[in-house]
């Protein structure tokens, strides 16, 4: 069994469209948004016909019977977008530009929230405003989206914003695609977050399908090129992509020649409606549907043809893509995303290289196979000839196919065989009870925090293992009962993460309300941190990231955001290779709601009665990135006044550029000033006051594996007069 990319046909279900927002020429006290499709002639139905002309103040409510807004032609809709009922989610909307005219409402334009995944809750209310443009509210009135534009009083029509030059992952015809712009996938049918694909026209000239690194968007190596890129000739590189009002698809060279995508005889744009997608499985479709028709979308070409077979490398096959199924001993990293890619069902700590496959040759099968048995990141090995291919967690691209000519070799922990020779004994009717049933040994008293009101560390024994655990007694949870109590444990125990510590088990009878965690052997990065001797810098460096990874799936990836809301070093624990994993995260939300302003007063990153939002997690998670830094705490007043505070002696080092201060006697750390200065900004920028001005998890991740760039930070604690 080799592990390929599974080729699936799939009906694309998302795309992008036209919406543009323009002054109006008929009144200086009214603005109006028209909604623009497909044509530029459109324009001037939008101004003569009432169908494409908002007034500022129209608002549509998902779930309800509001009118969705028409585009002139009538051809599309803009408004909320309902999903499946075969996925659960029939109470859940994207705000959406879809087909009108035909009997399955395929989405052309989305609303696009990097930060979480775009769909919204039954109630949730889009409205038309004068100082923010198209805002997207949640039925609890927090702001999920806006179009970001102000609209000012003007008798001159002029375009202000438009969804053709906020594509998702759609091109329709009539679109220009520059280079640097491009395209990204949704994580599957339904999921409208951004997935793990690209279509992009790169600075080179060249057309690219690549994969993408979630959640920080960072390239990887494409698996299509267009090769229009001439290094001897720079007048015969493409520069812009076309995708004409005649549903053909070319990249126009700087000298006025195309090379073309679409090589068939198009249907006439008259008569059919066109549209191209990159599909959540990679594989970009330009594809033709008989308006006012009954029948299916029609291909006209792909790329690639075929994703699982067609595309190579030295060190892999695929895409890097979907699963077909995971094998026995495996499950989904995901439970919710079917073809997402397989984890261990066992544990498997590393302290090694970081590459995610490794070609050996010339390897004959046993050695191969006792390769990946001494290799602690190799988790599957692949041996085909006389090449043997290694790879680690997590698993993708794999299917059963009798036709690959190769050997699959799976690693599993000793004694954990996945097709044990079965042995019939008869039915124990308190086996079921037994194995539900946790029966601590031994415990020590580790000590108490803002939601736990003590934790201790326990041995579980059985008859053929001893498990070492940690149990926290939960001080102040739901009032509302059992049920909630056990939904919100269900979901924490559901939250899987490398870097986030797995949940056990729980107990509850009556005020007694437990929770089970396994022990990590290194302890907290609070006594990592804090004693005599400074951790090397580049362990430290690598902690920091994989904390803002634990934190970006918290706040992005899960099924409902989760708040910390106790980030520290406390909190932070560190496994046999000190990867980093956040504990205690979900607990805020099992506090008792009469309790919550006390609680406020403990979070770091609060002012006052204000709402408690990820941004919260983010001022955190800047004070600990000095305090992983400096390797102090935030706040020692044995320091001196002067440099009691963390927060602010940082913010010092860095305006008077004495960063050495702050990592003082740390040769590793000085020889490298310029990463420290990058996290000192990283933090600064995490730490201010106003929360406006805080990043999200997902820019602090990218700024700190270099995505994008870190800007200046202004002084954390400046505020205007108007915010006073």
């Amino acid at each position: 069994m080799a592990w390929l990319r599974p080729f699936r046909w799939l009906v694309p279900a998302m795309t992008f469209n036209i919406l543009q927002i323009v002054t109006a020429m008929a009144s200086a006290k009214f603005y109006f948004i028209f909604l623009l499709f497909l044509f530029p002639y459109d324009l001037h139905l939008a101004i003569a016909q009432t169908n494409g002309t908002v007034p500022v103040g129209s608002t549509l409510t998902a779930g309800t019977d509001s009118s969705p807004w028409l585009s002139p032609s009538g051809d599309f809709t803009f408004g909320f977008h309902q999903l499946g009922k075969e996925n659960n989610s029939n109470d859940l909307f994207s705000l959406s530009i879809f087909y009108n005219k035909i009997p399955k409402k395929i989405v052309v334009w989305y609303t696009d929230n990097e930060d979480q995944n775009p769909v919204v809750p039954r109630g949730s209310q889009v409205k038309l405003t004068a100082d923010q443009g198209l805002v997207l509210n949640d039925p609890q009135g927090k702001q999920v989206w806006s179009s970001k534009l102000i609209l000012v009083q003007s008798f001159s029509s002029s375009r202000l914003w438009d969804s053709f030059s906020n594509p998702t992952d759609t091109l329709l015809p009539g679109k220009m695609m520059e280079t640097e712009q491009g395209l990204f996938s949704g994580k599957s049918d339904t999921n409208f977050s951004r997935g793990r694909f690209q279509f992009r026209l790169l600075k080179d000239s060249n057309l690219v399908l690549n994969i993408a690194n979630l959640p920080t968007d960072l390239a990887y190596d494409a698996y299509y090129i267009s090769g229009t890129y001439d290094s001897t000739n720079s007048s015969n590189s493409g520069y812009q992509v076309m995708f004409n009002e005649s549903g053909y698809m070319y990249i126009l060279r700087r000298n006025g020649r195309r090379f073309d995508l679409t090589t068939e005889r198009v249907v006439p744009a008259a008569d059919f409606y066109h549209r191209a997608t990159l599909n959540f499985d990679g594989v970009f479709v330009q594809s033709f549907y008989l308006k006012n028709g009954n029948g299916n979308w029609s291909v006209v070409w792909s790329q690639p043809e075929n994703i699982c077979v067609n595309i190579g490398g030295e060190l892999g096959s695929g895409a890097y893509g979907f699963n077909s199924i995971c094998p026995k001993g495996y499950s989904l990293l995901d439970e919710n995303e079917k073809y997402g890619s397989c984890k261990a069902d066992f544990e498997l700590s590393c302290n090694g290289g970081r590459q995610d496959y490794e070609l050996s040759r010339p390897y004959d099968e046993v050695q191969c196979k006792n390769n990946c048995l001494s290799d602690c990141f190799c988790v599957v090995a692949i041996f085909r000839g006389d090449s043997c291919w290694s790879k680690k967690l997590p698993l993708s691209n794999g299917r059963a196919h009798s036709s690959v000519n190769g050997k699959a070799f799976l690693k599993y922990k000793k004694g954990d065989d996945p097709d044990p020779p079965s042995v019939p004994s008869p039915p124990d009717p308190e086996d079921k009870k037994k194995r539900n049933m946790m029966n601590v040994t031994r415990s020590v008293l580790l000590g108490s925090s803002v939601f736990v009101n003590f934790t201790l560390v326990g041995v579980i024994q059985t008859s053929t293992r001893t498990t070492v655990i940690v149990v926290k007694k939960l001080d102040r949870v739901f009032q509302d009962g059992e049920k909630e109590f056990k939904n919100e444990v269900v979901m924490i125990g559901q939250t899987y993460h490398k870097n986030l510590v797995r949940l056990l088990g729980f107990c509850d009878e009556g005020q007694n309300r437990l929770l089970v965690y396994k022990f990590l052997n290194n302890g907290t990065l609070a006594s990592f941190l804090f004693e005599n001797l400074k951790p090397g810098w580049n362990l430290r460096a690598n902690i920091a990231f994989q904390i803002a990874r634990g934190l970006l799936h918290l706040h992005v990836n899960c099924s409902s955001q989760i708040i910390h809301c106790d980030i520290k070093p406390q909190n932070i624990l560190l496994d046999d290779y000190y990867n980093a994993q956040i504990s205690d995260f979900g607990l805020a939300k099992l506090l008792t709601l009469n309790q919550s302003k006390a609680i406020k007063k403990a979070i770091r990153g609060t002012k006052g009665n204000s709402t408690i939002t990820a941004n919260v997690d983010v001022y955190s998670f800047g004070v600990l990135l000095l305090e992983i830094i400096s390797c102090r705490k935030s706040f020692d007043i044995e320091m001196g006044e002067e440099y009691a505070i963390l927060t602010d002696w940082a913010f010092d080092c860095y305006r008077n550029g004495k960063l050495d201060d702050l990592v003082e006697g740390d040769m590793e750390a000085m020889n490298d000033i310029k990463c420290v200065e990058k996290l000192v900004m990283v933090s600064i920028w995490c730490i201010q006051e106003d929360p406006s001005l805080r990043p999200t998890m997902r820019k602090v991740s990218q700024m700190l594996e270099v995505v994008v760039e870190v800007d200046v930070p202004p002084n954390p604690s400046t505020f205007s007069c108007s915010k006073r």
